[in-house]
Formats: structure tokens, C-alpha cells, sequence
């Protein structure tokens, strides 16, 4: 009786120019990128780095923000970062304090909380991978990406267990040339550095309640106008920057974003004025379309 051969328990080895079904089993598909025009308008990216207190090791990661959250000074921290920077003033200038300078010291110490590093102790200890315990730790953050359109959130809102507040205190902020060169990372590959603000969003009242409006500044003609539901009102320049900003919104400021705005400008106006072409009736397209079946046939 002859022998069958056996079924081989193997699967056939695949010849020349053809793959090979189990070579891609252990390899993990890269997850998909996706783009849209809100990412290239507001993305932007950031290193945060956390160091640790006990063996100084730094950990660092890269993230992304649509918007930067930053923290209003408390009056204590407020009066001690004033103290700080009219000390520093005294020893450049080799004199004694000036009170017009307040208002620069008012920005100066809400930019100085960006700079800072936050402490991670008590509750918010950070876990070092090289001491394998919590530590206490300081996490500190520099901009390497900037993005088209640079949101700026003040944290106006406080909320300690069940209570809630507002922080009321004036903020002065710059309507032209905000430079963001303290803040960047030694990696940060931003050409433009420079903002000016285009648009504000207001919060009145407190933390129960309250109303907002926003002021916005026209491009072609450069007036400010502030928006209050439905009723619209110019506005000069100094009131903008006097307001109680919640957000605010800045954009680069260049000769290339001047002139790519320009020509974004012509050519809306130029679509607006092209002549459209009248629709064509339905009988018209019904003729229409029997004529290219007959003509295909």
C-alpha cells in the first residue's frame, strides 16, 4: 500500500518578490497624524522639566498647547516680587526706587510666575524614577514650538474645596511687541518671537455669575471695537488696555505675517467680486445630460 505523504505542519516558505504574511505580526503600526487648520493655527509646543530635590535628576518631555494658563501672584507674593525687582532695579541704576514704575512692576510679576518653577511637595510630590519614591521636585517649562496665534489664559478663577473666587487684580499686558525670548527653550526653532494683541475676552462679575464681552481689533482700518451681545461699539486703544482681561489673544508680528495677511485679504475680496455664473435650469440640465448619454451610446 503505497504511502500518502503527510500534511507538513510548516507553512510554505515564500518565494522571491512575494512577503511574507508573518514578518509584520510583531511590528506595531504607527498611530495615524492628523492636521487640520485649527492645529496649524494655535498648536504650539512646550518642555516641561521636572527636577528632583533629592538626587537633582531631570526628566523632561515635550507636550502641546493651544493656550498658556497662567497664574495671577497673590498680594504676598505680589509685595515680595516687587521687593525682588526694585532691589534688582537699585543695584543697576545705583539708586533709590521709583513709584512710576509700578505698572511695569504689576507685568513683571505676572510674567515672573511664567518663568518660575512650581514646587511638587505635600500632595503633589513627584515620583523620581531614580529614587523610586516620591520626592519633592520643581517643574519648570520653556517654549520650543510658537505658535501662528498665542492664547494667554489668566487664572482669574480660585477653587479651594467648596468655595470659589475671582481674583479682580489689573493686569497690564502689552497691546504691541509682547517678546516671548525669556521664555523660549535653547532648542526652540520660532524665527518670529514677537506678538501683538488682536483680541480680548473680559469676565465682569464674580465667580457665582457674571457676563462677559470681548473686544477684537478690525484689520483693515486697525480700530478696536468691543462686543457686548448684540451691540458693537468702537472703542479707542487705551480702554483695551485697561480692561479686566480674562484671555487674551496675540498674533506674530513681522513683515512676512504683514504681508501673507495682505495678500489672505485680496484674495477673499477677490472672490467676493468675481461675478458669479448663473445656475442652470432643470430642464437645461436634464437636455444636458440626455445629450451625454446619447453621446456615449
Amino acid at each position: 500500500m503505497p504511502l500518502l505523504p503527510q500534511a507538513s505542519s510548516t507553512s510554505p516558505t515564500p518565494g522571491k518578490g512575494q512577503a511574507n504574511p508573518l514578518s509584520n505580526l510583531g511590528r506595531r503600526k504607527k498611530p495615524p497624524l492628523y492636521r487640520s487648520i485649527i492645529s496649524d493655527v494655535f498648536d504650539g509646543t512646550i518642555v516641561s522639566s521636572v527636577q528632583c530635590l533629592t538626587c537633582n535628576t531631570i526628566s523632561s518631555r515635550k507636550e502641546t498647547f493651544q493656550d498658556l494658563s497662567l497664574p495671577i501672584p497673590s498680594s504676598d507674593q505680589l509685595s515680595i516680587l516687587q521687593h525682588s525687582s526694585v532691589t534688582q532695579m537699585q543695584h543697576q541704576v545705583g539708586g533709590g526706587g521709583n513709584n512710576s514704575s509700578s505698572l511695569h512692576l504689576a507685568k513683571a510679576s505676572c510674567d515672573a510666575t511664567t518663568d518660575g518653577a512650581d514646587e511638587l511637595k505635600g500632595d503633589n510630590m513627584y515620583s523620581c524614577e531614580k529614587c523610586g519614591k516620591l520626592r519633592n521636585g520643581v517643574k519648570y517649562s520653556k517654549v520650543v514650538h510658537l505658535p501662528e496665534v498665542l492664547i494667554i489664559h489668566l487664572k482669574r478663577f480660585r477653587h479651594e474645596y467648596m468655595f470659589s473666587s475671582k481674583i479682580s487684580q489689573y493686569v497690564s499686558f502689552p497691546l504691541h511687541g509682547l517678546d516671548l525670548t525669556p521664555f523660549l527653550h535653547k532648542d526652540c526653532t520660532s524665527e518670529v518671537v514677537t506678538y501683538d494683541l488682536y483680541a480680548v475676552i473680559c469676565h465682569h462679575g464674580t465667580a457665582g455669575g457674571g457676563h462677559y464681552t470681548s473686544y477684537c481689533q478690525n484689520w483693515s482700518n486697525g480700530r478696536w471695537y468691543e462686543f457686548d451681545d448684540q451691540y458693537v461699539t468702537e472703542v479707542s486703544p487705551e480702554t483695551v488696555a485697561k480692561c479686566e482681561a480674562y484671555c487674551l489673544f496675540y498674533k506674530k508680528a513681522s513683515i512676512e505675517m504683514t504681508a501673507r495677511r495682505q495678500r489672505t485679504v485680496e484674495l477673499m475680496q477677490g472672490q467676493d467680486q468675481r461675478p458669479s455664473s448663473p445656475r442652470p435650469s432643470r430642464q437645461t440640465r436634464g437636455a444636458d445630460l440626455q445629450a451625454t448619454c446619447l453621446a456615449t451610446n
